[in-house]
């Protein structure tokens, strides 16, 4: 009997700490596998994403290799993975060029145009015709728009170093403008950029300066729009220490009447700027 009463008191089941620890294991063991499942998906999305492009792509070309031109529209044999939408925009030389636009899950966002591989950035155009696996989806929030300065218009003194991904301002005045970006449905559009100097400008002085404009497009892509202050562009000087990278960032109001933007940085030696460098563009919207 008290063999037996000794036995059954050593007969316990876990404890409340025993229990709480393998708790916090199985959730660690599941936050684990939750984050990696979700990166395995991301990458998945991704290359689907980037093969459809270039897929179009390919059948863009031999389109063009069976009739001559480039079509206006999407050959009908294109076809998108599940959860990948696909749209093309409209071209200013469309007997020598196109731009696709790919939309995937997790804002995840990239094009494929004639002359090069697939990017991260969207084409500088509008939309056309019916895109291919759904609707064209809400640009993303807080995600970068372009991608870097080599597709940016230039013109005087600003120059483009492709080596150190850099503009640089000179004596003469000049403009570097973004390639048209699509902001439909946000609330602003905002840039954000490095800016260097190490010389001070006249109307910042002992200080540099940076000089940037943004013009607003209605869906057309071509004809202005106004934003909701009103204006169909806008202006921004700001101050830039010196020797010394500093991130500026501006962001104008857009609104529904806007469908695409784009932004200017402006080399003025005469008034606000100096020896001013700027590296690592960023277009982003917020709704």
């Amino acid at each position: 009997m008290i063999d037996s009463m000794r036995q059954s008191r050593y007969r316990r089941g876990f404890t409340i700490v025993e229990l709480l620890i393998v708790i916090v294991v199985i959730g660690l063991l599941a936050a684990i596998a939750i984050v990696a499942y979700s990166g395995i998906r991301d990458r998945a999305q991704r290359a689907a994403l980037q093969s459809d492009l270039a897929s179009a792509a390919k059948k863009m070309q031999l389109a063009r290799a069976e009739d001559g031109s480039y079509p206006s529209s999407f050959p009908s044999d294109i076809k998108t993975s599940p959860g990948v939408v696909l749209s093309l925009t409209v071209s200013s030389d469309p007997a020598n060029q196109f731009c696709i636009n790919g939309y995937g899950s997790a804002n995840m966002t990239a094009s494929v145009s004639s002359s090069g591989s697939v990017k991260d950035s969207l084409c500088p155009a509008p939309t056309t015709g019916t895109p291919i696996g759904g609707s064209i989806p809400p640009i993303p929030a807080g995600t970068n728009l372009v991608a870097g300065f080599a597709s940016w218009t230039l013109s005087g003194g600003i120059t483009y170093n492709s080596s150190s991904g850099q503009l640089c301002a000179s004596s003469t005045a000049g403009n570097a403008i973004s390639p048209l970006v699509r902001v439909e449905g946000s609330l602003t559009s905002r840039l954000i950029v490095d800016v260097y100097a190490t010389q001070p400008s006249p109307s910042f002085t002992p200080q540099s300066g940076a000089l940037y404009h943004s013009d607003y497009y209605g869906f057309d892509g071509t004809s202005y729009a106004y934003n909701t202050s009103n204006y169909i562009g806008n202006g921004n000087a700001q101050a830039v220490n010196l020797s010394t990278w500093t991130t500026h960032q501006w962001g104008p109001q857009t609104g529904p009447n806007v469908a695409y933007i784009r932004f200017t940085i402006s080399s003025s030696p005469s008034n606000y700027t100096s020896d001013t460098c700027y590296r690592n563009p960023q277009i982003t919207i917020t709704r």
